[in-house]
């Protein structure tokens, strides 16, 4: 857990207090951030930008739909999933260019 929350950083704590899927265990991630000594501005600053849109969106929706949010997101289910890949896709290449650039700045040049 280590290696991985220092490999990427606070992204640990983002990714799973942006996106409400279950399976990612938040909890844990808040912890290591404790136990590694992650400053408490940074760690707060990361989780706020995680958790104000996640809920100003689900707000935004129970707004609009009332109770008609269970049956709209049935009907547009697959719009979601291809909304919800695409969201992926996009994050997880912003994920792969700056963890490749902090790799790239972290290695030493060596001259020939």
């Amino acid at each position: 857990m280590r290696a991985w929350f220092h490999e990427y950083g606070l992204l640990t704590v983002f990714v799973p207090a942006f996106v409400p899927i279950i399976p990612l265990p938040l909890k844990i991630f808040i912890i290591s951030a404790g136990a590694l000594e992650e400053s408490p501005l940074t760690f707060s600053i990361v989780l706020l930008a995680a958790r104000i849109p996640r809920y100003v969106f689900l707000a935004w929706l129970g707004s609009r739909l009332g109770a008609d949010t269970l049956p709209y997101l049935r009907h547009h289910i697959w719009e979601l999933i291809l909304l919800a890949t695409a969201l992926f896709a996009v994050l997880y290449i912003g994920v792969r260019i700056i963890h490749d650039r902090r790799l790239s700045k972290s290695r030493p040049i060596v001259p020939n």
